[in-house]
């Protein structure tokens, strides 16, 4: 997968995201297309989990 495309879709999956004071629970998984996208809450702020 090209790196232009990574971060097109990584991009999709941030758009995707709750609202992090709003949402309770910590992580979050986020589809899309055939890809998944798992965040994490810290200080409510949205961080990509490896």
């Amino acid at each position: 997968m090209s790196e232009n495309l990574k971060a097109e879709n990584l991009a999709k999956a941030i758009k995707l995201l709750p609202k992090p004071k709003t949402y309770q629970p910590e992580t979050v998984t986020v589809a899309v297309e055939k890809l998944k996208y798992t965040f994490e809450k810290n200080n409510d702020e949205w961080y990509y989990k490896f």
